[in-house]
């Protein structure tokens, strides 16, 4: 997380932007990450599963949803891995809204000029996100609450441990939107690692996201992770 330098992109919430990878598989993303961020480790090979700590959340998840990532849960303790469940250390909604305010505020004030000169560059989704309101009580409690969030959700992993989550409430949506992101901004929010690995579900074409979180710092950690999953998991993604 926030290993990249941001500079040269044009930015929507500074406080919570990042330059993210995307690759077909985990291991792609170890071997890429410390090319681009000099002085970086490269990410260990997985000698053994990780200690998957699945999340339990405050936020509906979808009855789907739940039955996909009992179905990973249950593939992953035949795979060899220990799988144990844990109360999310934060209030999850709250951090949620906390996301919102803060993207909403950074946003508006970097875009709103560019809003008003050239508004068909934005699609109505975005216009209209951009057309709230956020006040500045709003805007700073979400600032102060970020550091304490983010130690929170490290003082709940020990070594070796990762969070399991679903990535959206829902498969892969349609093209005219990217989803629902409720299930990662707490990730983002505290400026911790995060990997999505797709999935297929038991029923339908399209895959759900399998979420793993580790603490701030330990990337590398958590490719290896994620690596582990996709060579014990796969996912059967086709060419």
């Amino acid at each position: 997380y926030d290993l990249i330098p941001t500079g040269g992109i044009f930015p929507f919430a500074p406080s919570l932007d990042t330059v993210g990878l995307m690759a077909r598989r985990a291991d792609d993303l170890a071997y890429v990450l410390p090319h681009l961020v000099p002085g970086l480790p490269q990410s260990p090979a997985p000698v053994g599963p990780p200690v998957f700590v699945r999340m339990r959340l405050t936020a509906p998840i979808a009855p789907l949803v739940q039955r996909h990532l009992d179905n990973i849960v249950e593939r992953l303790r035949c795979a060899g891995a220990e799988v144990v469940e844990r109360e999310c250390p934060v209030d999850f909604m709250k951090v949620a809204d906390l996301h919102t305010a803060l993207c909403l505020a950074e946003g508006i004030r970097i875009h709103a000029n560019t809003l008003k000169q050239t508004p068909t560059a934005y699609g109505p989704l975005l216009t209209r996100y951009l057309e709230a309101e956020v006040s500045p009580a709003a805007y700073d409690a979400a600032r102060a609450a970020q550091p304490e969030t983010r130690t929170q959700l490290d003082a709940a992993l020990g070594d070796g441990e990762v969070w399991l989550m679903p990535t959206v409430n829902g498969a892969a949506p349609e093209r005219s939107t990217t989803g629902d992101s409720t299930l990662q901004r707490l990730a983002t929010y505290a400026g911790v690692p995060a990997v999505s690995v797709p999935h297929y579900p038991l029923d339908g074409r399209l895959p759900f996201g399998t979420q793993l979180v580790a603490r701030s710092g330990e990337d590398t950690e958590l490719l290896a992770a994620a690596t582990w999953l996709q060579q014990s998991l796969p996912a059967h993604l086709e060419d």
